[in-house]
């Protein structure tokens, strides 16, 4: 313990956004016209959403990232402080532009099409994250956004003896190495086939868990999650939901997975735990609108 740093029991490095949720009747084809069934704002980006997350489940949590000086800015940090998320060290970047989506969500299925843009200005560097950052959660919770942030929290936080929790969709400058740093590293099915050259899931798997010593799943939205005990493959079904918008099921995977992972939970317990919190997150429009309490949790797992 440092003396005079406030520890959290996860602090999120990493991606935040304001989304404009458009719920349309079906993905619309080039030149047509359609009207939404449904226009709001909310909060997102992964570690954003997943801190949020986090909050929602117990966990006293700081969020660390960057947004412009602009509306979209004042409303993220406003929106992460009603949720008991910590954003005293948000980088506020003057004249900068924060980093905004707008998400088509199709109306049948909830599948979402995201449209974003970032303004490249609006970022962090890794001087910025101070050595007391890095060290005041018990997890650190990071993605690709920012492959040098990431690379060098990971790297302090790992030899600091940090839990390093890792969320990353896309092959990022010095992946493998932040891979291979991970405490808990929960990746779709896409980026597994990607990263590890194998089609299979549990191909994908088996390469996937050589390279990283930690805690590794993969996750196949509908059709669960995969993670490696003791050399062998274990699946774990999902639960079955009515869909209205599946933004954010998988920050809330990510955030229920650290949770799961701090009450002491084993390896299939942790993704049966991380699959109903994804579910329940499904209920709701937007990436925070459904993000689960615990009792919520509970109730699901109970249920079946």
């Amino acid at each position: 313990m440092i003396p005079g740093v406030r520890y959290y029991d996860v602090v999120g490095i990493g991606e935040c956004s304001v989304d404009q949720m458009c719920v349309v009747p079906r993905t619309p084809v080039p030149g047509e016209k359609l009207e939404l069934r449904s226009l709001q704002m909310q909060g997102g980006g992964q570690v954003a959403t997943a801190m949020v997350a986090c909050a929602r489940l117990g966990l006293n949590v700081r969020y660390v990232g960057a947004v412009g000086d602009d509306d979209a800015g004042h409303y993220t940090i406003e929106e992460l402080r009603s949720e008991a998320v910590d954003a005293s060290q948000v980088r506020v970047v003057p004249g900068g532009r924060t980093r905004q989506a707008v998400v088509l969500v199709e109306g049948q299925s909830g599948e979402r099409t995201v449209l974003w843009h970032a303004d490249p200005a609006v970022t962090l560097h890794p001087d910025e994250v101070s050595d007391d950052l890095v060290h005041s959660g018990h997890v650190i919770h990071l993605d690709g956004t920012m492959p040098d942030v990431a690379l060098s929290c990971a790297r302090r936080a790992k030899a600091a003896g940090v839990m390093v929790s890792l969320d990353l969709d896309t092959l990022v400058p010095g992946v493998e190495e932040l891979v291979a740093l991970a405490d808990l590293c929960v990746v779709p099915l896409a980026f597994a086939r990607e990263f590890t050259g194998a089609a299979e899931p549990a191909s994908a798997l088996r390469r996937f868990a050589a390279r990283c010593q930690g805690f590794v799943a993969i996750t196949m939205g509908a059709e669960g999650a995969l993670t490696h005990v003791s050399g062998a493959v274990v699946h774990v079904p999902a639960f079955p939901v009515p869909a209205v918008d599946t933004t954010g099921c998988g920050d809330v995977f990510h955030a229920a997975a650290i949770v799961a992972t701090q009450r002491g939970l084993p390896p299939r317990d942790i993704l049966r735990f991380a699959n109903a919190a994804a579910a329940l997150a499904a209920r709701g429009l937007g990436a925070r609108a459904a993000c689960p309490t615990m009792p919520e949790v509970q109730t699901l797992l109970r249920q079946g």
